[in-house]
């Protein structure tokens, strides 16, 4: 995770690489391990998205490597 300032404002940037990026999703959004629990509520706490309601996959734009 990175934080980007922005005219804006801080923007976090967060980078999750996944086989199947839907599945690693809704893993994350259903899973009761500690760290998850603890991420959900973080991401929920910072931006107001709750990952249990799920959200729109990301578009990947550019894959450099």
């Amino acid at each position: 995770m990175w934080i980007q300032p922005t005219p804006m404002g801080d923007l976090a940037v967060v980078l999750l690489e996944a086989d199947d990026l839907e599945k690693a999703f809704a893993t994350l959004a259903t899973s009761d391990d500690p760290f998850d629990v603890w991420f959900r509520d973080q991401v929920r706490e910072a931006h107001g998205i709750s990952l249990e309601d799920g959200m729109p996959l990301p578009e990947q734009v550019l894959n450099f490597g």
